[in-house]
């Protein structure tokens, strides 16, 4: 694998911890890295920067997956992560802020890939208002996205959800009944054996129906699909579900079309 060099923004803080301050912008390439139990490829420190892996992946060579891929704790604020393949790790991304005020809020986690993770995204406590969007999310031993507690008013969506959990009581997307709530979950693709579960009480699993192109490669938006569901795009029904062609299925689920019609809700 490929070395990883000190700038003014990352600092080697361990033998095996980056802490990132500011923008980076990562070489392409396959680093492999030995992350223990407890520790952290790249902790994220400040605010209002971005990290662009340029499609690089980071393995953790541990035989267990241990550790995490990127952290996001107190204060760690307006940071994007994008362009980033973590694989191996227990948790591919966590966000672990102590309490009120100190809460991790309005980053971006875009277009990564999470593979053979323990957990592809992990949101410990205290994030509000972050945004994952377009991620591709594999191979989780245990769940894909996991909620559990404080983590409110986050928005999901464009997101591929597939193959995580593989012991029964494991989802794609997993909410807790510790006050996970005000969450947006919607235009993601979901393909688990078992897809969802959320114990909390105000998530939203669409938006309003609109214009834009959908998970699907359908021309609307609505709710997500799910490879498990089946559904038609007809004319019956009421508006806007009665749009025939829109990729949105009719009835009022909100559902997206899959084009082999074995989908999908919202």
């Amino acid at each position: 694998g490929a070395s990883i060099a000190a700038n003014g923004n990352i600092t080697n803080s361990s033998a095996v911890a980056f802490t990132i301050s500011g923008d980076v912008t990562f070489c392409p390439a396959w680093y492999n890295w030995s992350v223990n139990s407890g520790q952290t490829m790249f902790t994220m420190s400040g605010n209002g920067y971005t990290v662009d892996c340029n499609g690089s992946t980071f393995r953790n060579t541990q035989a267990n997956e241990y550790g995490y891929g990127a952290y996001f704790s107190n204060s760690d604020d307006n940071i994007t992560l994008k362009n980033c393949n973590f694989r191996e790790f227990e948790q591919g991304v966590r966000f672990d802020a102590s309490s009120l005020p100190n809460i991790a809020r309005g980053n971006w986690i875009v277009n990564n890939t999470f593979i053979a993770n323990d957990y592809g995204v992990y949101l410990y406590d205290y994030s509000y208002y972050n945004n994952f969007v377009n991620n591709t999310i594999l191979d989780s031993t245990v769940h894909g996205i996991y909620l559990y507690m404080y983590n409110d008013y986050n928005n999901f969506s464009g997101n591929n959800m597939t193959n995580n959990g593989n012991a029964g009581g494991e989802y794609g997307f997993y909410a807790i009944s510790g006050s996970n709530d005000g969450n947006t979950i919607w235009n993601n693709y979901f393909n688990n054996s078992d897809d969802v579960r959320d114990d909390a009480s105000t998530n939203e699993y669409y938006v309003s129906y609109r214009e834009g192109e959908n998970v699907l490669g359908g021309s609307h938006q609505g709710g997500n699909a799910y490879a498990n569901l089946k559904c038609v795009d007809s004319s019956e029904g009421l508006y806007p579900y009665n749009v025939s062609g829109d990729g949105v299925c009719s009835g009022p689920g909100r559902m997206i079309l899959n084009t082999g019609n074995t989908p999908q809700d919202g």
